[in-house]
C-alpha cells in the first residue's frame, strides 16, 4: 500500500484567534491540498479565522480529520483518506477504547489509532517540541531531551499497531553529524544541541524499529526551517521510503513542507 504522507509547520504559533490578527488565509490551505497526500499533519495549528474554508476542503477532497487545540498552546491536526479507513470500526473505537489522546506539556501530541480496510492498523502521532522561556539555548535543549524521552517516546510506543507514523516539528537546530553514522559527541562538542540533535533523535527512533524518511541517500539532513534547519521529520514503522521531497512554502510560513511517498506492509 502506497501512502503519500506531508507534514507541516503552518506557523499558527499560540494564537489566540482574537488576540492578534493571525488568520488560516486560503493561500495556506489551498497549499495543503494541493499536495494531494493521503495524510496531512499539521503542526503550530491553532483554532482561528479561516477555519472554515480548511475544513470544508478537506470535507470535499474525501478526508476525515481529528484535531488538538487548547488556548494558548500550539496544536496538532491529523488527517487521512476516509477511503483507506474502515470507518464503521473506527467510529466504534473512538467510542470504546483509547484511539484517541493528545498531550499539551513540553510537547504538543496528537495521536490517532485508525482500523485500515486491508485489515490492519495504523498509528499516526503528530508532535511539536515546544521551546521558549529558556535562559540560554542549552537549557533548551536539555530540556526538549528529557521531554523527548519521557513524554513523547512513550506515547509513541504506547501503541500496539501494524503501522506507524511519527512526523512534525521536532524543533531539533542544525544537524551537524552523518545520519548515516550513530550519534558521535565528537560532532557536537561545544554546541548547544549536544544533548539533543537529529543523530540522538534518528538513533531513538531506530531502536524501537522506525526509519527515518526526510534524509537523502548521502545520510544528509532536509532543510525545513529557514532554509537551513533540518526541524520537521517524518518517521514510519512497517513501510519503506520511495521518495521524500521538500516543498517551498515561502510566504505562507518559515517552515516549508516535508512531503513523503511511503510503501506500507499491507
Amino acid at each position: 500500500m502506497e501512502l503519500k504522507i506531508m507534514t507541516w509547520n503552518i506557523k499558527g504559533e499560540a494564537s489566540l484567534g482574537w488576540n492578534n490578527n493571525y488568520k488560516v488565509v486560503s493561500e495556506v490551505v489551498d497549499k495543503i491540498i494541493d499536495q494531494e497526500t493521503h495524510i496531512i499533519v499539521l503542526t503550530a495549528f491553532v483554532v482561528a479565522r479561516g477555519l472554515d474554508y480548511l475544513f470544508e476542503r478537506l470535507h470535499s477532497e474525501g478526508y476525515i480529520w481529528f484535531i488538538s487545540n487548547r488556548s494558548g498552546k500550539n496544536g496538532i491536526l491529523i488527517a487521512i483518506k476516509k477511503e483507506l479507513v474502515d470507518y464503521k470500526k473506527l467510529i466504534e473505537n473512538i467510542y470504546k477504547e483509547n484511539s484517541i489522546s493528545s498531550v499539551i506539556a513540553g510537547c504538543n501530541i496528537l495521536q490517532v489509532s485508525f482500523p485500515l480496510k486491508c485489515g490492519k492498523s495504523l498509528d499516526i502521532v503528530g508532535c511539536r517540541m515546544e521551546t521558549g522561556g529558556f535562559d540560554s539555548l542549552q537549557e533548551q535543549y536539555d530540556s526538549e531531551r528529557n521531554v523527548f524521552d519521557k513524554v513523547l517516546l512513550p506515547v509513541v510506543k504506547d501503541r500496539n499497531c501494524d503501522l506507524q507514523i511519527v512526523c512534525g516539528d521536532f524543533n531539533n537546530a542544525r544537524c551537524l553529524g552523518n545520519l548515516k553514522e550513530k550519534y558521535c559527541f565528537r560532532n557536537y562538542v561545544g554546541k548547544a544541541q549536544c544533548n539533543y540533535n537529529l543523530n540522538i533523535i534518528k538513533d531513538s527512533f531506530e531502536e524501537i524499529g522506525f526509519i527515518i524518511i526526510d534524509i537523502d541517500e548521502n545520510g544528509n539532513s532536509f532543510p525545513t526551517h529557514n532554509g537551513y534547519i533540518p526541524d520537521d521529520h517524518i518517521f514510519v514503522h512497517g513501510g519503506k521510503c520511495e521518495e521524500c521531497t521538500v516543498i517551498s512554502a515561502e510566504g505562507l510560513s518559515d517552515h516549508d513542507i516535508v512531503k513523503a511517498t511511503v510503501n506500507f506492509e499491507c
